[in-house]
C-alpha cells in the first residue's frame, strides 16, 4: 500500500511538471477599436498550444489602468480571437485591457499578460483655424506589430469621412476651413496582422480665422496699350478663394481695384482710370482671401517700369531714361533689353542693345531727321525666361524746323565801296544766324563768308558790304541759312550786281555798258538809264532798255548838251518783274559811272573893237572847267597888258581905259580840261582898226 501511494505520488508530480512545460501563452492584443455607440472590439492573436491544453482566455479591465482589473469575460473557444466589450462608454475615456489565458491539466492555471493595452482616445483643442488633435498609443511595447502610421479622419455633420493626413506622432493639427461649424475627428493605425485600431470620436465648434499665406507677385509689366499686367504665385492656402488686386496711389492710400475668384487664376489685366502707366510708375499689392474671407496679409508692392525720353535733336539722339525693377524677379534681375519700334506703339520691336541690371540709362543714336519711334525696355531674370515689360514711349526725331524759302530781294550798289544786300527770310523757321558769302565768279569754292547776322525774328535782313570796289568789279551774293544746331541749310538765290563802265566818243556821244542784274525769280523788266552833268542828275531817266531787245548796251548822244565842264555821270537802275511769289517787286542800283568829253576851243585870230562883228576878243569853248582857266595878251614888247580868269570876260583892245595900238598882240590861254588835263594854247590876234 506503502508503495503504491508512493507510486502515485510520483507519477502526479511527474504529471505536474509535465503540466507546467505546457502552459499556453498570453495572446497578443493587436487593435483596440472603440465603436460608435463606446463599446471596444478587442483583437488578438491565437497562441500556440501544441499540447492541448487550452482552457480559456480571461479578459481583464480597468477604467483608470490601475489595479485591480475586473475580470470581464472568459473565452473558452481557442480559435477565437476577438471580442466586444460592452457598455463602457470609450468616448468619454480610454479602457484598459490586458488578457490572460488559462491552461494546463489537471488544474489549469493563468498564464502572464502579453501586455496592457487602452483604446485611443482623442483630446481635441479647437483655435482659430485649426484642430489641435492629440490622443494615445494602444501599447508601448516594443514588441508591438502596429504600422506606426495614424490616419485622421475629418468627419462632417451627414457623417461623411474625410482622410485629411497621417502622422507617425500621437498629434496631428488639421486646417479648418469651416466658417462656424461643427466637426468631429477620429484616428486609425492598422495592424500589420491585418486588423485596425480606431478610437473614439471627438467633435468641437471651429472658425477659421486664419488667414491665407501671403501672396507674391510674379510678374508685373505694361502692354502695348499701356495698361499694367500682373500675375502671381498660386497660394499655398488650401482654402483660397480668390485674390484682391489693390492700387497704390499718389498719396500712399491702397485702392482695391478688383476681385480675382479662384485660386488658380493668377493674372490680371489693368485697363481703367486710376492706372495709367504712360504717365507714372504703377505701383500695386496682392492679397488672397479664403472661403471665410479672411484677407491675407499683402506681399511685397511691385511697380511697373516707367520709361521716359529725352531728344537731342542737333545729335540726333534720343536718351532713355527709366525706373528700376524688382531685384526679386525669377531668380534674380539679370539686365534690361532696349527695344525699339519705328512703325507703331504696338510694334513690331527689335531688340538694339541689353544693358546690366544697375545701369537705368540708355542713349539711342543716329536717328533718322523727322521720324517717330518708338520704345519699350524689359526687365529680365538670371534664366531669360522671367521678363516684365515698361510702358511704350514714343519719340519724335525732330529736326530744325528747315527755312521755307530764302530769297535774296536785292544787292545794289550805294558807293564805289558798298554794296547793300536785302534778303526775305523765314522768320517761323529754326535758325541760329545767316552767312553772307560773296564771290567774283559763280564758282562756288570761290564764294568767301563776309559776315553773319544773327537772328531777329524780321524780315528782311540786310547787309552792308563796304569791302568793295562797285566801279572795278560786278560781285555775286548768296545768303546761307544756318540752323539751331549750327549746321548749314538753305541757299539762297544768287544775285549779281550790276557793273556800269561808260567811255566817250569824239562825236560827242557817250557808250554805256553793263552786265544783266542776276538773278530775280521775277526776271527784269527794264533798266533805266540815269545821267548827270558835272555831277548833278536829272530826276527822271533818260532811257529805259529792254533785256534782250535792247541789249545792255546804250549810246547817249550829248552833242546838244555843250554847257558844263563836260562831265558826264551815269547809273542803272534794274527793275524786277511780276513773277516773284512773294508779291513784291524791287530794283537794283549799278555803281556811277563818268563820262569824260574833251574841249572843243576856238581862238579869232583878229578882232575890231569899234564896229567890227567882233568887238572883244574871246575864244569860243566847251567843257572847260571854269574853276582852273587864265587868259592873257602881251604887247611885241612882252607886256601883259590884259590878263582873265573869267571865261566870259574878253579883251576889248584897251588897257587902263586907252586905246592900244592897232597891231599884232600875242596871247596865252591855259585851262583844265574834264578829265582833268592841263591844256595850253598860244598864238597871235590882230586889232584891227
Amino acid at each position: 500500500m506503502f508503495k503504491k501511494i508512493i507510486f502515485l505520488v510520483v507519477l502526479f508530480a511527474s504529471l505536474s511538471f509535465k503540466a507546467k512545460s505546457t502552459t499556453v501563452l498570453s495572446p497578443q492584443i493587436t487593435c483596440v477599436s472603440v465603436l460608435p455607440n463606446g463599446n471596444i472590439s478587442l483583437t488578438w492573436l491565437t497562441p500556440t498550444d501544441p499540447s492541448g491544453v487550452f482552457s480559456c482566455y480571461d479578459i481583464y479591465r480597468s477604467t483608470n489602468g490601475f489595479p485591480p482589473f475586473t475580470l470581464v469575460t472568459s473565452v473558452f473557444s481557442y480559435t477565437t480571437t476577438t471580442y466586444t466589450d460592452f457598455f463602457v462608454n470609450a468616448n468619454l475615456a480610454s479602457v484598459y485591457y490586458y488578457i490572460e489565458t488559462r491552461s494546463g491539466s489537471p488544474i489549469p492555471t493563468n498564464a502572464p499578460a502579453f501586455d496592457t493595452v487602452k483604446s485611443i482616445h482623442l483630446n481635441l483643442i479647437p483655435s482659430f483655424g485649426t484642430a489641435n488633435i492629440a490622443w494615445n498609443a494602444i501599447s508601448n511595447s516594443s514588441t508591438s506589430t502596429s504600422s506606426g502610421i495614424y490616419s485622421i479622419y475629418q468627419i462632417s455633420k451627414l457623417g461623411v469621412q474625410t482622410l485629411q493626413g497621417t502622422s507617425t506622432n500621437t498629434n496631428y493639427v488639421d486646417e479648418i476651413f469651416v466658417c462656424h461649424d461643427s466637426l468631429s475627428y477620429k484616428v486609425e493605425i492598422s495592424d500589420n496582422t491585418g486588423c485596425t485600431s480606431v478610437s473614439s470620436v471627438i467633435n468641437g465648434l471651429f472658425d477659421n480665422k486664419v488667414v491665407p499665406a501671403t501672396s507674391l507677385f510674379d510678374t508685373l509689366s505694361v502692354d502695348d496699350n499701356n495698361n499694367a499686367i500682373m500675375s502671381w504665385n498660386a497660394n499655398p492656402s488650401s482654402d483660397v478663394e480668390g485674390y484682391l488686386v489693390y492700387y497704390v496711389n499718389t498719396i500712399g492710400a491702397n485702392v482695391l481695384l478688383d476681385t480675382v475668384v479662384g485660386i488658380n487664376n493668377i493674372s490680371y489685366n489693368y485697363s481703367n482710370l486710376p492706372a495709367n502707366a504712360s504717365g507714372a510708375t504703377e505701383q500695386f499689392l496682392i492679397a488672397a482671401y479664403d472661403s471665410c474671407k479672411n484677407g491675407g496679409l499683402f506681399g511685397f508692392p511691385l511697380s511697373t517700369i516707367y520709361l521716359t525720353s529725352t531728344a537731342d535733336i542737333c545729335n540726333r539722339t534720343a536718351t532713355l531714361n527709366w525706373t528700376p525693377y524688382d531685384s526679386l524677379i525669377g531668380n534674380g534681375l539679370a539686365g534690361y533689353r532696349i527695344y525699339q519700334s519705328s512703325i507703331s506703339s504696338i510694334g513690331p520691336y527689335t531688340l538694339i542693345d541689353t544693358v546690366s541690371a544697375h545701369i537705368l540709362t540708355y542713349t539711342v543714336n543716329s536717328l533718322a531727321p523727322n521720324k517717330m519711334y518708338y520704345y519699350k525696355v524689359q526687365a529680365f531674370d538670371l534664366s531669360g525666361t522671367k521678363t516684365s515689360s515698361s510702358n511704350r514711349i514714343s519719340r519724335y526725331s525732330a529736326a530744325p524746323i528747315p527755312p521755307a524759302f530764302s530769297y535774296l530781294r536785292k544787292v545794289t550798289v550805294v558807293s564805289n565801296n558798298r554794296i547793300d544786300i536785302t534778303c526775305h527770310v523765314d522768320v517761323a523757321a529754326s535758325v541760329l544766324k545767316y552767312k553772307i558769302f560773296r564771290s567774283l565768279d559763280t564758282v562756288s569754292s570761290h564764294f568767301k563768308h563776309i559776315a553773319t547776322i544773327p537772328v531777329s525774328g524780321i524780315s528782311p535782313i540786310m547787309y552792308s558790304d563796304n569791302k568793295v570796289t562797285t566801279t572795278a568789279h560786278s560781285y555775286y551774293y548768296k545768303v546761307i541759312n544756318v540752323d539751331s544746331c549750327g549746321y548749314d541749310g538753305l541757299e539762297s538765290n544768287v544775285s549779281r550786281s550790276i557793273l556800269l563802265s561808260v567811255y566817250s566818243k569824239e562825236n560827242m556821244t557817250n557808250v554805256l555798258n553793263w552786265n544783266n542784274y542776276e538773278t530775280w525769280e521775277g526776271g527784269i523788266v527794264s533798266y533805266n538809264i540815269y545821267r548827270g552833268i558835272d555831277g548833278v542828275f536829272e530826276i527822271a531817266p533818260i532811257a529805259s532798255v529792254t533785256p534782250g531787245l535792247d541789249s545792255t548796251v546804250f549810246v547817249d548822244d550829248v552833242s546838244l548838251l555843250v554847257q558844263g565842264n563836260g562831265v558826264f555821270n551815269y547809273y542803272i537802275e534794274g527793275i524786277e518783274g511780276f513773277g516773284t511769289p512773294f508779291n513784291f517787286g524791287e530794283t537794283s542800283l549799278s555803281n556811277q559811272a563818268n563820262a569824260f568829253q574833251d574841249p572843243s576851243v576856238y581862238i579869232p585870230n583878229a578882232f575890231r573893237p569899234i564896229g567890227g562883228y567882233t568887238t572883244k576878243f574871246t575864244p569860243l569853248s566847251t567843257y572847260i572847267d571854269f574853276t582852273e582857266y587864265e587868259f592873257n595878251i602881251f604887247n611885241r614888247f612882252g607886256n601883259l597888258i590884259f590878263s582873265s580868269t573869267n571865261i566870259s570876260e574878253g579883251w576889248d583892245g584897251t588897257k587902263g581905259g586907252n586905246v592900244c595900238d592897232f597891231g599884232v598882240y600875242v596871247y596865252f590861254l591855259r585851262y583844265k580840261t574834264s578829265k582833268g588835263e592841263y591844256k595850253e594854247r598860244k598864238g597871235t590876234v590882230t586889232l584891227l582898226n
